[in-house]
Formats: C-alpha cells, structure tokens, sequence
C-alpha cells in the first residue's frame, strides 16, 4: 500500500491516520464501490469497525466524496475542453465563481502562476465550444487571456 511520503510516529502518520485507514483510503481508491464487508476482510476488521473508519474520514474530510469517472462519449455533451484563462490579479476570485456557475464547465481551479484559472467543461461540439468563448468568456471583466485545448488521447487518469 502506498504510504503518501508520511512518515509514522507510533503507528500513526504526519497526518494523523494510522496504517488501517491508509489501506481502507487505499481500496476505496482502487475501487470506490468496494463493499464494506470487502474492505473488512481485506484490512482485518468487522464491517461496523469500517464502517465507523470510513464515517471519520468523511467527517474529517479525508474522503470528499464517492464518484465514478465515465468516458465523455457517454455523458450529456461528448466534446471535453480545456481552458486556461489569464486574469488581472483583482478579478480572479470573481470570475472563478462566475465561471464555476456556468452550466458546461465541471471544474474551476486558480493555479499559482500569472493569476489564472485552469477550467475543464465538456460541450456538444466545437460550435458551442466557440459561442462559449465569444459569448461568455470575452465578457468576464479582467481577461487578458484565453487559451483552449482539446484531449486527443488520455493515458492515465487516476489520483496518488
């Protein structure tokens, strides 16, 4: 199992979580529909005893959430884009909110450099990808850039 570079003081790591719930974080992330009677086997507990880990680690937010990931073939618009936007430094929080509350974008993330925000969203076809840009991007105050990338292939995908 990985050990996420902590070390482990007393059986516990940097972070607070002992071997048991790495392994239990780890399964969940080889297959997040694991059962917990699964988990319980694999991990040498009773089914409650995980279930009472696995209830912690959503409390104390080690665990945000369950999801699936599906190809984009098979969701509602087909077509993923990916934008990397350039802001004065003043407008960035108010245009990330504003970006995050589009119906096509999934993701809105501000990186460290230049002020900018990194947005995935999937749409239609590459029309709307460009009515997108032309009729809302252009029109969120303190845009100096905007870049749009398309995926041609994906290789790996998955979290450490």
């Amino acid at each position: 199992m990985e050990n996420f570079g902590c070390e482990t003081v007393d059986g516990r790591h940097a972070d607070g979580m002992d071997e048991i719930n790495r392994k239990i974080v780890d399964l969940l992330c080889e297959d997040g529909r694991m059962s917990y009677s699964e988990i319980a086997k694999r991990v040498g507990l009773s089914r409650p005893g995980v279930t009472e880990r696995i209830v912690s680690l959503r409390n104390r937010g080690v665990i945000e959430r369950f999801t699936i990931s599906v190809p984009p073939r098979y969701v509602r618009k087909p077509l993923p884009a990916y934008f990397e936007l350039r802001f004065r430094p003043q407008y960035v929080t108010t245009a990330a909110r504003t970006i995050a509350d589009h119906e096509d974008i999934v993701t809105v993330n501000q990186m460290s450099a230049n002020n900018s925000l990194h947005i995935h969203g999937f749409f239609n076809d590459i029309g709307e990808v460009g009515e997108f840009v032309d009729e809302f991007l252009v029109g969120i105050e303190g845009i100096v850039e905007i870049k749009t990338d398309f995926l041609l292939k994906r290789y790996k995908m998955g979290r450490v």
